[in-house]
């Protein structure tokens, strides 16, 4: 009874707090908005934003309809139908994205008919971003996505090729392109048609549908124009995450020479798909050299990737290890940390006996980001008493980096660093914390902990807590609640 009591309490105390005072009558546009704004962040009955959305000012009616949507109460969407059809283009942008969030919540039973009836209003509505919204609705029917499918590529105009992308990412089992789609998305893909090249490769990538020419030319596709290149280059990048994953029909020499290429593509964003590319592709048949050569890549990210994909690359060439020492010198105190806290853990994944000796110096760095490196290190070398060390930092993110890994290594050594952690100020630390104890032995007495970090928190009063509350509130019901198991 105490603890359904107290959570009662921590679930009041943790309801909105501090709303201002309306102090001037909502009737200037001004304070339309404003009192919009305020009922979007409320409890308030819904129909109240319906008032608003039906009034005359644009803004007002936009701020309205976005909070209506965010509710993510399917019973709101067919109220949001009309506003499809508005004269105002902010309105039925505001719209779009509305039914499409209304949509996200559980599915309304009774009414088969809601989202076919939001697809046809979609497709005729006069919005920008209604071929978006057609690729993100929850279908349950392949004839649904079907119709969506041939709206988006219908012959008339480009295929609208982010709706298409989306409808394929978001209904695998549901979706099957037609041949005709397939084709004029190719066709954008090789130039020979307009589009948008990178949604429309995403789209074929998405639907299973990339053939051999296809990732070929992505593979090499080339700006014509200077102010192409930005562009060009995304499709490169995409192709290539392709070949790691293995979704281009390439044989088995075309895509190690496809490989091989885009390690030295002029565009970083390339060239660190590429590395990943390689490591999971082609090291354990051709060898890391390649990888080690780029670890002095102009390019940070992608020398940082390198040392990366070496601490699980090549186990067995001790070259690679060596070299792998040498790169984990302590960091300097002052300047670039990051090549050598990449390569300690790098090293603590390949050789964790030959990181021990490192261990003090990363651990003890006043650099509180290679500290946390350090963190991770110790996890990949089971290094509990490092651990234990770290969660006790001065640094939130220190401690956040070695929670995690010492709960897994060491659940009862865990156990009081998790809690001391409730008592700290850093909201993320403190949902870290918070998810943390939520998997200990359900009991009673950790209620207590968790609510004053609750109360903390709301009084405190910040925009920024909220995922924070939520995760503090999970963790009161779970152990206040008897017969809570631990997820």
């Amino acid at each position: 009874m105490k603890a359904a009591g107290a959570l009662l309490a921590v679930l009041l105390l943790a309801a909105p707090q501090g709303q201002p005072a309306r102090s001037e009558k909502a009737t200037t546009p001004h304070g339309l908005r404003l009192a919009a704004l305020m009922e979007a962040d409320s409890l308030a009955d819904p129909q109240r934003l319906l008032n608003y959305a039906n009034g005359g000012d644009p803004a007002v009616q936009g701020v309205a309809i976005r909070a209506l949507g965010n509710r993510r109460d399917g019973s709101l969407t067919r109220l949001l139908l009309p506003f499809l059809q508005a004269s105002d283009e902010r309105v039925r942008d505001e719209a779009v994205g509305a039914v499409v969030q209304s949509l996200k919540g559980e599915p309304l039973p009774g009414d088969p008919e809601l989202v076919p009836a939001v697809e046809r209003l979609l497709m005729s509505a006069a919005s920008p971003m209604a071929s978006w919204a057609l690729g993100h609705l929850p279908y349950t029917t392949a004839e649904e996505v079907k119709t969506a499918e041939r709206f988006l590529a219908d012959g008339g105009h480009p295929p609208l090729a982010d709706g298409l992308e989306a409808l394929a990412r978001r209904n695998p089992k549901l979706v099957s392109f037609d041949p005709e789609t397939i084709d004029r998305l190719a066709a954008v893909v090789k130039r020979e048609a307009p589009g948008a090249w990178y949604a429309s490769l995403g789209a074929l990538l998405a639907a299973h549908a990339l053939d051999a020419d296809t990732a070929k030319a992505a593979v090499e596709f080339t700006a014509r124009k200077p102010e192409e290149d930005e562009d060009a280059a995304e499709v490169r990048r995409l192709a290539t995450t392709a070949l790691s994953g293995g979704a281009a029909p390439l044989s088995a020499v075309e895509r190690s020479a496809a490989i091989t290429r885009l390690l030295g593509d002029p565009w970083y964003t390339v060239r660190y798909e590429a590395v990943r590319a390689y490591a999971r592709r082609e090291a354990a048949s051709r060898g890391c050299q390649p990888l080690v050569d780029v670890i002095r890549d102009t390019s940070l990210h992608v020398a940082l990737a390198a040392l990366d994909a070496l601490g699980q690359s090549c186990p067995t060439d001790d070259a690679i290890t060596d070299r792998l020492v040498a790169e984990s010198r302590t960091p300097p105190p002052i300047g670039s940390w990051h090549r050598e806290a990449h390569a300690f853990v790098a090293l603590a994944k390949r050789a964790p006996e030959r990181a021990v000796i490192s261990m003090p110096a990363f651990r003890q760095h006043t650099v509180w980001q290679v500290r946390m490196y350090a963190a991770r290190a110790a996890e990949a070398m089971k290094d509990v008493p490092t651990l234990q060390i770290l969660a006790q930092d001065s640094t939130a993110n220190v401690v956040e980096a070695a929670l995690g890994p010492l709960r897994k290594l060491d659940p009862a050594a865990a156990e009081a660093p998790i809690l001391a952690a409730l008592k700290r100020p850093d909201y993320q630390l403190l949902r870290t914390a918070a998810l943390l104890v939520k998997e200990f032995t359900p009991g009673p007495k950790l209620v207590p902990p968790l609510a004053d970090a609750l109360a903390r928190v709301t009084k405190e009063n910040k925009d920024t807590s909220r995922d924070t509350r939520l995760a503090l509130i999970d963790a009161i019901r779970a152990h206040a609640q008897k017969g809570t198991r631990p997820r």
